[in-house]
């Protein structure tokens, strides 16, 4: 599991992520922690950036190589390419892969195992936070337009996402949907539910005006999720589990002309016994 976001504003798109990968094996069912320094963040091509989210491996590869054999054998160096256009190639690109990993175990695979967030500017000049969804979701086709954009400054965050719902919403809508959907059609309880699932809880969140207030905002997602997995142990209903969040905050600035590292993934000697934080 992961945490990734995508916040746009007027001056450009920030893309922010931890930096953790679990291990979940079946038979007996076992959970790790594999890497704190896993690459879910891209930066493709100048003005694109990619932050991907879901399954971390496909058969013997991670997800990170792929997508750097996605750049070196899909994109030509020098052209100029759009959020579109990007997608529908990553889109192409991945579901080759996951249809080679469906013919070499024969298991099928579940829909929207992995995503991707896909920041970049079209050719009128506005910056679009596009998804590509595989396998595709029944009634979506794999890329997937919410628009969120530099004329419609918004946030997009996927993966472990029930902590910022709450605190965004008020009150998680998933979470609450066994509830709404046991109370009768017709009732007050229902209606008032319904109410404070759309609105009537919801926070009414700044729109970023400057890409400082972008990065201010992915951070706050980003980490708010890593400390919240750190500090708590999952609900009161569920067992609990190993945190799935965690690692180093890593975040790309995606602008007209340019892709920039705003906070860098870190190659260094690690001490050893010493647990290190971003």
């Amino acid at each position: 599991m992961t945490i990734v976001v995508a916040v746009a504003s007027p001056e450009g798109i920030v893309l922010a992520s931890d930096s953790r990968t679990t291990l979940t094996r079946a038979g007996p069912l076992r959970h790790r922690i594999a890497t704190d320094h896993a690459s879910k963040l891209f930066a493709p091509c100048p003005g694109i950036g990619i932050a991907c989210y879901g399954t971390a491996v496909l058969g013997e590869q991670t997800i990170a190589v792929l997508v750097q054999q996605f750049i070196n054998e899909r994109l030509t160096p020098g052209v100029t390419y759009g959020p579109s256009d990007l997608s529908d190639l990553l889109a192409e690109f991945f579901s080759l892969q996951l249809d080679a990993e469906t013919r070499k175990t024969n298991l099928a695979v579940p829909p929207g195992i992995l995503g991707f967030l896909v920041a970049g500017y079209d050719a009128r000049g506005v910056g679009r936070i596009m998804e590509v969804l595989l396998p595709p979701l029944e009634h979506h086709g794999a890329v997937i337009n919410h628009h969120v954009d530099t004329e419609n400054e918004g946030v997009v965050y996927r993966g472990r996402t029930r902590y910022m719902r709450r605190i965004f919403f008020g009150i998680d809508p998933m979470a609450s949907k066994q509830l709404l959907d046991a109370l009768p059609g017709e009732s007050d309880a229902r209606a008032l539910l319904d109410d404070m699932l759309n609105s009537a809880l919801r926070f009414r969140l700044i729109r970023p005006l400057s890409v400082q207030d972008a990065l201010d905002h992915a951070a706050f997602v980003v980490r708010t999720t890593i400390d919240m997995e750190r500090l708590t142990d999952g609900f009161k209903s569920e067992k609990g589990d190993i945190p799935i969040c965690g690692g180093a905050l890593r975040a790309l600035l995606v602008s007209r002309q340019s892709t920039e590292w705003v906070v860098r993934p870190p190659l260094r000697p690690s001490a050893a016994g010493l647990a290190e934080h971003g």
